[in-house]
């Protein structure tokens, strides 16, 4: 009803044939729950008087399960890839972040003797050069590299993928463990936390201030 608006859901398409591996689809397009894509402009001393930075920002929840649905979690992070791919050349500061539902590098829901290993199911966004944020905590906090505890095992399915004109920007990144160490049906954990995820937060030394 409101002309002004555009859904950012309609960014999404019919699920081709070739993601169907034998591992289940989950609806016929290619996202069940569309990225949401947004561009942000940083004025450095106030809107409309200064010079400004564009950023990108795609927000994802693929498909859930890292064992199945494995040709549509790789269509989807196809798309991500081709998001990207038809962004203004003007704007090369992106992140394409939220709930991927897999594993980074190297990790694989898969065994090595199975005959699926490796899926890799995030390849297109490594391919298209973006950075994994993931790496970076990793790197600099393993202790604190999960964003998701599943029967006692943390793991990791929320991540950030950036350009490398803003991983160049980058200060830190890390995860807000503000929901996952505090399991359900605990009287003392109930009201803590909101989500079983846990968000990637990450800082840039960009030249706006807001």
């Amino acid at each position: 009803y409101n002309t002004d608006v555009q859904n950012p859901k309609a960014l999404n398409a019919v699920l081709p044939a070739r993601a169907n591996d034998g591992t289940g689809t989950d609806g016929t397009n290619v996202y069940t729950r569309a990225p949401q894509v947004a561009a942000f402009r940083l004025w450095r001393n106030g809107v409309g008087t200064s010079v400004w930075t564009d950023v990108v920002a795609i927000s994802n929840h693929f498909s859930s399960t890292p064992q199945n649905r494995v040709g549509q979690r790789r269509e989807q992070a196809l798309y991500n890839a081709r998001i990207i791919d038809a962004l203004d050349e003007a704007r090369p500061l992106v992140i394409t972040a939220g709930d991927f539902n897999v594993f980074p590098r190297p990790d694989d829901p898969y065994d090595p003797s199975s005959p699926r290993y490796p899926t890799d199911q995030l390849a297109p966004l490594y391919e298209h050069g973006l950075e994994n944020l993931w790496d970076v905590e990793l790197a600099e906090a393993p202790a604190a590299a999960y964003s998701y505890v599943f029967d006692g095992n943390a793991q990791t399915l929320d991540q950030q993928f950036v350009s490398p004109a803003l991983f160049a920007l980058l200060n830190e990144a890390r995860t807000a463990h503000v929901n996952a160490d505090y399991p359900q049906g605990e009287e003392e954990t109930d009201t803590r936390g909101l989500s079983d995820h846990d968000p990637m937060v990450s800082q840039y030394d960009a030249a706006p201030t807001l």
